[in-house]
């Protein structure tokens, strides 16, 4: 797959070339799909074990100006979130489990160490705690550095309300035609 070269998240869609998207997409999104395909069938198996994918706030800052661009990191993190999430739900009963850890800046070697002390990144010792406790608690959505969980439910919650009154036959009123 081929490590990213520090920055490469952080260029603009129209900058990279199809194949850095390739790469970046698969690095970023499809890994985890493939992996988790690739160990969850003898984990259903043995009616037990425990999928962990990694994401990151920046999941859920598209509609953020961040300062930066992020368009291919942001959609595959997010993509990571959903389908964690979605198989969470479809491994319910079986005793295999799936949680997401989205954190946020991380004090690690990644990216050619970049966030080395940051004051602003956590320790990857507390992330790794954060998700360890996560699972033992059965949550799906480990997001480290959020002390209250209603933020995180707050969150969850809205999806319920977009899907339910979004999915109607006719047009919102206000995506109408104005009368001439």
């Amino acid at each position: 797959m081929g490590r990213t070269r520090p920055g490469d998240d952080e260029r603009p869609l129209a900058d990279l070339t199809p194949a850095e998207v390739e790469r970046l997409w698969r690095l970023n999104a499809t890994a985890h799909i493939t992996l988790t395909r690739a160990v969850l069938p003898a984990m259903l198996r043995a009616g037990s074990g425990g999928i962990v994918t990694i994401a990151s706030l920046l999941a859920f800052s598209a509609g953020l100006d961040m300062g930066f661009p992020r368009t291919l990191y942001v959609a595959a993190k997010s993509a990571v979130v959903g389908f964690t999430r979605t198989l969470a739900g479809e491994l319910s009963g079986t005793g295999v489990t799936a949680t997401v850890v989205c954190p946020g800046l991380v004090d690690t070697e990644w990216s050619g160490g970049r966030n080395r002390d940051d004051p602003r990144a956590m320790p990857a010792t507390d992330v790794a705690q954060a998700l360890w406790t996560a699972r033992r608690q059965g949550e799906v959505l480990c997001v480290p550095g959020i002390e209250d969980p209603e933020v995180v439910r707050c969150w969850t919650d809205t999806e319920p309300a977009l899907l339910l009154q979004g999915n109607h036959a006719q047009l919102a009123p206000r995506y109408r035609r104005p009368a001439r």
